[in-house]
């Protein structure tokens, strides 16, 4: 049944420009998602219909400004050639059999130019398109439209001969057709081109109309204001599968009812007039004003003074200096983050639209289901395609070689379904064991961890801070540093500065605040606490020196007894890894403490017995087999003299001999 169709003028011939009623209702998405696609919403003669004036506040020349800076970020081309890349990168499952067998039309094989397939796969439509670019072309024009036209035309051959050549016509190019009870039994396709024949011709437009009926093609034109006048024709036969008589040329669509690429396209069409307005707010944030205090005289002479362009503004007189005034940034800023949700939101979209997901879901939902939903969508694709292709190939076996029943024709193509997403991360996880190795983190610095975190929270839908992500990062950093070096003989400077990453990372001391000093200065809140540890870790560096040299080992460090020492643990202890450790444990506190007993048994202080028991109680954890020696090496050490003793002992021996009567 054929659909009725509008009649623009009234020509004898006007029905040479009908339209059916479906590509009336359509023509205008098509050529809105097309113009986003492919840029041209940036041609002059058509970005006023897509950038759009402001209502209320915009001037005619600050809109031609807007006109004049537009910048087009095209986010359509980038989501629908994503999935078409899907779909093709899955092209090395297709089945494509070109040979015939027991008598079959034969294509012959693609590598071999001399074959029907061959000169095809190389030149498909008789200007030098591949056959593969061809339809790959043909896939992007069915994301956008979700409506192709085929057609199997014929060029000049060898000789007097003709051979098929291919065609993919988009929806805009077929105004009209009819449908009867046998299916499509008639199509118009239009074009248009320049007319010259020579240099020195007019210039003009010639429209053009083929016209394919079951039983032949006729051609039409029309010059630039004329009429149209009948032109070449010609005749031709062609079966279908079915039986019936059928078309060189017919329609693929794709089975959606809402038409995605122009959603799409909408949605590309408001961030490109969100990134202009918000562009024209950074412009005017970078153009301060001179405001001018003082009367019409004073103001006019300093206007007069200005270039041309000059952006001035007048306030009444106050006695106050002339300044600049500034718009804030803040608009842009906000409008910013608004583009970018919305950028974001656009490729969620594509992926939900094109899959199988009506529903509202959060954005970890999306990106769950997105492999699955828009693995069922190229799965209509691919059937779209291979009806695309198929559709193609019995009608040039027909065109090469007339009158060769359907049933001949063997060849055909077929797509596998089991389309393989790329998985990004698996991708990233192989590339970083290759280049780094298993389970070893890609070694990336400070502002690339942070970029890396917030691109992870964003992908999981949380709503992340950089600053706090910054300050995480900084103490996981500082939390691996201190782990790396803890055991280690460190000297006391390096000590502190490991105590300052700590501070500064966990952000317990930022370097803000000051602290009065008992001298009445004011210093640096972390300058202070970090002088007090450098003073702190000099004395226990100190106390360490000085124990061994009590204990008879003067490379004694806070860190602990160093292996390889006069009585080190691995030459004077017994081998046990638990003794060993113990004996090398202490903190410089507890070898100050220490100390304080073995000198008090060395200047006789206290009985060695009761040294022994303190050193136990206080010490549990030291062997008795180190405590022995600490006892042995403090009984060969004689006590120190008191200077203020010396006199009084020698003043007391000379009394002594005086009284001695053998002395004298």
């Amino acid at each position: 049944m054929s659909h009725p169709a509008t009649s623009p003028t009234h020509d004898p011939h006007a029905w040479l420009e009908y339209e059916h009623p479906e590509y009336a209702a359509m023509k205008e998405k098509w050529a809105f998602t097309r113009d986003h696609y492919t840029g041209e919403i940036l041609d002059p003669a058509k970005i006023l219909r897509y950038l759009v004036k402001k209502a209320v506040g915009e001037s005619v020349i600050a809109y031609n400004e807007r006109v004049a800076l537009a910048d087009y970020t095209n986010l359509l081309a980038s989501a629908i050639d994503s999935i078409s890349g899907m779909l093709w990168g899955s092209d090395d499952k297709t089945t494509r059999q070109w040979s015939g067998e027991g008598g079959g039309f034969d294509f012959g094989d693609p590598k071999d130019q001399r074959t029907l397939i061959g000169r095809l796969w190389r030149d498909a439509d008789g200007k030098g398109l591949p056959y593969i670019a061809l339809w790959k072309g043909a896939t992007v024009d069915l994301l956008l439209e979700h409506w192709i036209w085929v057609l199997v035309d014929t060029v000049a051959g060898a000789g007097t001969t003709e051979r098929a050549v291919l065609r993919v016509l988009p929806a805009l190019s077929v105004p009209n057709w009819s449908i009867d009870k046998n299916g499509l039994s008639g199509v118009i396709v239009k074009e248009s081109d320049d007319s010259r024949a020579t240099l020195d011709a007019q210039p003009g437009k010639t429209e053009r109309r083929i016209v394919y009926r079951r039983e032949g093609w006729e051609r039409w034109e029309r010059p630039e204001n004329g009429r149209w006048a009948k032109g070449p024709s010609g005749q031709y036969k062609y079966e279908s599968p079915s039986g019936g008589d059928a078309l060189p040329i017919f329609c693929v669509k794709l089975p959606l009812a809402r038409n995605v690429g122009w959603l799409l396209a909408k949605k590309q069409n408001a961030i490109f007039n969100r990134e202009s307005s918000r562009d024209n707010l950074i412009n005017l944030a970078n153009h301060p004003k001179l405001v001018v205090f003082g009367t019409d005289e004073t103001f006019n002479r300093i206007v007069g003074q200005l270039a041309d362009g000059f952006n001035a503004l007048q306030a009444q007189e106050s006695g106050s200096a002339h300044q600049y005034i500034a718009p804030s940034s803040e608009p842009a800023t906000i409008a910013t983050a608004v583009i970018k949700e919305k950028v974001e939101g656009f490729f969620m979209m594509a992926l939900r639209e094109y899959g199988d997901s009506a529903a509202q879901r959060t954005a970890t939902e999306v990106r769950q289901d997105v492999a699955q939903g828009v693995g069922a969508f190229l799965s209509l694709v691919a059937t779209a395609m291979d009806a695309a292709e198929n559709g193609a190939i019995w009608r040039i076996a027909q065109t090469e070689r007339p009158g060769i029943a359907p049933s001949q024709v063997q060849a055909h193509v077929e797509r596998a379904e089991d389309f393989a997403v790329v998985d990004p991360e698996a991708a990233l996880d192989k590339l970083r064991e290759r280049v780094f190795g298993k389970d070893v983190p890609v070694p990336l610095g400070n502002e690339g961890q942070v970029q890396t975190a917030l691109q992870i929270a964003a992908y999981l839908g949380i709503d992340a801070q950089e600053e706090e992500v910054r300050q995480a990062i900084a103490l996981q950093a500082a939390t691996s540093t201190l782990k790396a070096y803890q055991g280690l003989p460190l000297v006391a400077p390096v000590r502190v500065q490991m105590l300052k990453l700590l501070l500064t990372s966990t952000q317990l001391l930022a370097g803000e605040g000051d602290t009065k000093m008992a001298d009445g200065t004011k210093v640096a809140a972390l300058k202070s606490v970090l002088a007090q540890a450098l003073d702190m870790a000099e004395a226990e560096d100190e106390a360490a020196r000085r124990a061994g040299e009590v204990m008879g080992m003067p490379d004694l460090g806070a860190a602990g007894m160093p292996a390889g020492a006069e009585g080190g643990a691995d030459t004077q202890l017994s081998g046990d890894p638990d003794m060993i450790a113990k004996a090398t444990s202490l903190n410089g506190a507890q070898i100050a403490s220490l100390l304080s007993l073995v000198e008090s048994l060395v200047s006789r202080a206290i009985p060695e017995e009761t040294t022994r028991a303190m050193i136990q109680i206080s010490f549990p954890d030291i062997p008795p087999e180190l405590i022995e020696r600490l006892l042995k090496s403090a009984r060969g050490h004689e006590p120190p003299e008191d200077p203020k003793a010396a006199p009084k002992a020698a003043k007391a021996k000379d009394e002594e001999e005086d009284d001695d009567p053998v002395a004298a």
